[in-house]
């Protein structure tokens, strides 16, 4: 997806089709047109959050749009409308991440409730044991229930973590908490937050499961992928390796297929499909190919 167009993505044969064009189709608008969070939901619901213009959830069956905002002291609302990071929790309610805290909202009641107030949060993920883990710019890592209540909070101060300003949290199907920073190495915390490894690796911008042994981290400078059972890992798509095709390295999103490919949505390089285990762009999305920037 990109400002104004969505893209569909055939796994089957790497192609792409517009799914909707924004200018083209002024019935699809948004508020805002950074988009920095996407969640499509058990219920064919695309939940599309941007900075500045709040929510937008997409009825994929339908194709209906409703716009999500903070309504002004209406506290069953959303609680800003900077939203970084959207999950969907194991009990069906629909969390953002946003710049003045944590916005829970549960669809069959149309309720909302607020944590985490006045905190930026930009990064959320569940730990496997019926949690959830925040991520947050400048004040480290928040677990809560699924209530939103407060069990932990983890800052550099402990030991485990290499910064407080996180961008990326993701938890592996063995129960291993990653966490990535702009500002610190990558690191592994075990279950009770606890320091498990240390990677040489800096300024992580996401984090990906790619399978049951293997994680993905997106940084400014290429990607990794690393080998969770030997914390072994390669690096791909460097500046080194990608400024000989004049191709940006610095890498935000990242999507595996299920083979030896992935999606990298990098800054001022537009989208580009990889061959990691050859080390070669085979397809680049571009301005020219409808991209609006």
């Amino acid at each position: 997806m990109t400002a104004a167009v969505f893209w569909h993505y055939n796994a089957k044969d790497n192609s792409l089709t517009t799914f909707v064009n924004t200018e083209l189709a002024p019935e699809f608008s948004f508020t805002g047109n950074g988009i920095y969070a996407l969640l499509n939901d058990g219920n064919g619901n695309l939940w599309i959050g941007s900075y500045t213009g709040g929510v937008t959830m997409v009825s994929l069956s339908q194709s209906p749009i409703q716009i999500i905002t903070h309504i002004k002291d209406n506290p069953n609302s959303l609680v800003n409308n900077n939203v970084n990071y959207i999950i969907e929790s194991t009990d069906g309610n629909i969390w953002y991440a946003t710049d003045r805290g944590i916005s829970i909202y549960n669809p069959r009641t149309g309720i909302w409730r607020n944590s985490l107030s006045g905190i930026v949060v930009v990064s959320l993920c569940e730990d496997g044991n019926g949690n959830v883990l925040a991520g947050c710019y400048g004040d480290g890592v928040y677990r809560m229930d699924l209530s939103g209540n407060i069990k932990g909070h983890w800052t550099q101060s402990d030991g485990a973590l290499s910064s407080n300003y996180i961008f990326a949290i993701q938890t592996d199907c063995h129960g291993k908490i990653w966490v990535g920073s702009p500002h610190g190495c990558l690191v592994a915390l075990n279950s009770d937050g606890s320091l498990y490894h240390r990677f040489e690796i800096y300024g992580v911008m996401s984090i990906s499961v790619v399978d049951e042994k293997r994680i993905g981290v997106a940084t400014g400078n290429g990607f990794y992928i690393i080998d969770a059972d030997t914390n072994s890992y390669n690096w791909y798509a460097n500046f080194q390796e990608q400024s000989e095709h004049d191709v940006s390295a610095y890498i935000i999103p990242m999507m595996f297929t299920k083979g030896t490919t992935v999606w990298l949505g990098t800054e001022g390089g537009g989208l580009n499909l990889y061959d990691y285990k050859n080390r070669k762009i085979i397809r680049e999305i571009k301005m020219s190919d409808g991209l609006p920037s």
